[in-house]
């Protein structure tokens, strides 16, 4: 689409489907209203939107085609809605500003080269519904330092999926799950495999001996303690 001096998009509520390509090369745009009502957003719909630095998805969208945002490099931040199911290949590759992105439980697969390059990118959490992840998807992604994973169950990945990254970010699995992930293809390549416990922490901190009661003994012991020290 010829479209270097579009600035801005509000489009109708009528609007189910953003089309492929339709915002490519729209370098000018720096911001788009996505009514509720539209299910997918199409192949390239919003790829090398260099201006643009933020965008809404709502509740209403599936889908995120293949190369969507794919080197939108002003992207600082992107909600992703708890409706989507799948991320396409290259959906927000070289999306260098991109500092932040969740990835709800309403994912299953994210696809090759997803973000790759994204090197704003600190840290990003995937949730136990992620069963398949392509090859390539966090690549060259320089600044990533820790990827936290929810489930206990390996996703299916590619060897390469953090290509350049393996030695310097840290991945964080649920603790009992890690023998799964020294194992998995894709994921047994990092250098740094830490876990976590998902037990919630119950202890009140007034509760100073663990017995789950605060009483007169819990004062006893820390005036104990302060009279030791």
């Amino acid at each position: 689409m010829n479209c270097e001096s579009l600035i801005s998009v509000n489009m109708p509520n009528s609007v189910t489907l953003i089309s492929d390509g339709v915002f490519s090369d729209c370098n000018s745009l720096t911001t788009i209203n996505i009514p509720d009502g539209v299910t997918s957003i199409g192949s390239s719909a919003f790829s090398d939107c260099c201006s643009l630095t933020s965008i809404a998805i709502p509740s209403s969208v599936i889908s995120i085609g293949y190369e969507a945002f794919d080197s939108c490099v002003c992207l600082t931040s992107i909600e992703i809605p708890n409706s989507v199911t799948s991320i396409e290949d290259r959906a927000f590759r070289g999306c260098t500003g991109l500092t932040s992105i969740e990835i709800p439980n309403s994912v299953t697969s994210i696809g090759y080269y997803a973000f790759q390059g994204c090197t704003g990118l600190t840290s990003i959490e995937i949730p136990s519904s992620v069963t398949s992840i392509g090859g390539h998807v966090f690549g060259g992604c320089t600044g990533l330092a820790t990827i936290k994973v929810e489930s206990k169950r390996p996703a299916a990945a590619q060897y390469d999926m953090a290509d350049g990254i393996y030695d310097t970010c840290t991945l964080y699995v649920p603790e009992g799950s890690e023998n799964a992930y020294y194992v998995a293809e894709g994921w047994s390549e990092f250098k740094n495999i830490v876990t976590y416990s998902t037990e919630p922490n119950t202890k009140v901190p007034q509760d100073v001996n663990g017995d789950g009661v605060v009483d007169s003994q819990d004062v006893l012991e820390i005036y104990q303690y302060m009279q030791e020290h």
